[in-house]
């Protein structure tokens, strides 16, 4: 029996949730900021400018890779409540959307489909049927 090859690998995954760690240590670093009352516009501009440079970049990540990128959303838009930010709950949903992605079996057991059941974009708009 053959294993059938994980969608997200061991190097992307590492890259994302590195990803997701530093954008939730420059939010903590706001939120500390924000603690101030000279600093905290600043705080809260750190806040925001994480949130936007980090959530695409990592869901454009998912998107190529067929991933379910749905708990992920959920994640960065409740990084978006200015109070919760400082909670790392980006890096919690990637580790979440990286193991669900990996593990099928799982996937389907919380609901969600197995990825190779999603039509590839490319598979998308290059198809004969037309």
């Amino acid at each position: 029996m053959a294993k059938e090859p994980k969608p997200i690998s061991f190097p992307e995954g590492f890259f994302l949730i590195l990803i997701c760690l530093l954008a939730d240590l420059f939010e903590l670093l706001g939120g500390f900021l924000s603690a101030s009352v000279i600093l905290a516009p600043v705080g809260i501009f750190l806040g925001f400018m994480v949130d936007w440079i980090a959530w695409p970049i990592v869901q454009l990540a998912l998107y190529f890779k067929n991933a379910k990128g749905f708990l992920y959303l959920a994640g960065s838009l409740i990084e978006l409540i200015p109070i919760v930010d400082v909670l790392p709950i980006r890096t919690a949903s990637i580790l979440i959307v990286i193991y669900l992605a990996n593990h099928p079996k799982t996937a389907a057991l919380a609901g969600a489909k197995k990825p190779s059941s999603i039509i590839s974009p490319a598979k998308r708009f290059n198809s004969s049927d037309s």
